[in-house]
């Protein structure tokens, strides 16, 4: 991986999405650039996201660092200091 979309990266964890950063990752950095690269473990905000960047939602995580904040909202919300839970769905998921 270049250093720039280290970069890209890096930023995107750090400010999410605002209005035309996608647009701006996608022309140096779309999920198909990332095709070679096996899946991913993350820590979010405290957080394991295992993802695959080459896979749109694992695109999202690994770019802008999050993926549907409102279930991170709801583990926040029902989860007591130090409780369990695991998203599972059809392909990737959080980990608390």
């Amino acid at each position: 991986m270049s250093k720039f979309v280290e970069s890209l990266w890096w930023i995107g964890s750090r400010v999410g999405k605002p209005p035309g950063w996608e647009l701006l990752v996608r022309m140096f950095a779309s999920p198909e650039k990332f095709a070679g690269v096996s899946e991913l473990c993350m820590v979010r905000d405290g957080l394991i996201f295992s993802t695959r960047p080459a896979v749109l939602v694992g695109w999202h995580v690994a770019l802008f660092g999050t993926y549907e904040p409102e279930l991170l909202d709801i583990f926040r919300a029902v989860l007591p200091i130090g409780g369990v839970a695991i998203d599972v769905g059809a392909n990737t998921g959080w980990l608390r």
